[in-house]
Formats: structure tokens, C-alpha cells, sequence
């Protein structure tokens, strides 16, 4: 999970194809995230994150937050790690039916918050200071 912008490491995805750090495009589609367009993109091949990772395939989404900054989330299996790709992705579809960002979540001052399952006695979601 990244910010995407201005003041961030890596700019917005918005008008650019979406790639891995050697250029290699991933696959593009348009989806529904909290109401608004957002752009999903997977590949299956050997490719490199920003961070230096060797995977073999990524699935994830970007989508705007604000004008000028957006969030990306992804998954992915590391090159050499045997993992189970399709349950993976069953918990990261999970992640995204339950994403909540409240509206000026990223401006300064706002806050992050983390839903709590309704089937849990926790109460109410928690609230930590947006980074």
C-alpha cells in the first residue's frame, strides 16, 4: 500500500501506464472501489517493484483519493517463494470490498480509519492519525 503524489516517492498513476520498475506494463481494467472509478492491473510475468522485490505475478488496484494524490494496493508472489497466488488474492478481494476512507482522510490533519467486522463484539472502528 503506497500514497501516490505530489510529496510522495512515486507519482500518480493517473495518465500513465502502469508498470513494474523495469517498464514491463501490466494488464489494465477499469473498477468500482467505494463508488468511484478506480484502475486494477495484474500480470504474470517476472518483474521488479520499486522496492527492489522480484515477483512472478501482482494484482492490484489504484485509485484517487484527492486531485492530485491516489493509493495504491497490490499483491504479489516473490520470485523463488511458492505461495498460493489465488488465496492470496481471495483475502486481498476481501481487503478491498471492506476499504473505508473517509472523505478528507488524506488531508492534513485528517484520519485513517480501520473498519471493525460487524460479526465482532469490538464495538466501533479505530482511528489513527493519517502518515
Amino acid at each position: 500500500m503506497a500514497l501516490r503524489g505530489p510529496g510522495q516517492v512515486l507519482p500518480d498513476y493517473r495518465g500513465k501506464l502502469i508498470s513494474d520498475l523495469k517498464g514491463i506494463e501490466f494488464a489494465e481494467t477499469p473498477k468500482i472501489i467505494l463508488g468511484q472509478t478506480a484502475t486494477e492491473f495484474n500480470g504474470s510475468f517476472v518483474g521488479t517493484t520499486v522496492g527492489g522485490y522480484v515477483f512472478t505475478r501482482m494484482r492490484g488496484v489504484m485509485m484517487p483519493v484527492t486531485d492530485t494524490i491516489s493509493l495504491e494496493m497490490n499483491h504479489f508472489s516473490p520470485q523463488g517463494i511458492t505461495a498460493n497466488f489465488e488465496s492470496d488474492d481471495l483475502i486481498f478481494e476481501n481487503i478491498l470490498e471492506t476499504l473505508v476512507l473517509p472523505i478528507g482522510g488524506l488531508e492534513k490533519g485528517g484520519v485513517v480509519v480501520s473498519p471493525t467486522p460487524l460479526n465482532t463484539p469490538m464495538g466501533s472502528p479505530s482511528a489513527t492519525p493519517a502518515i
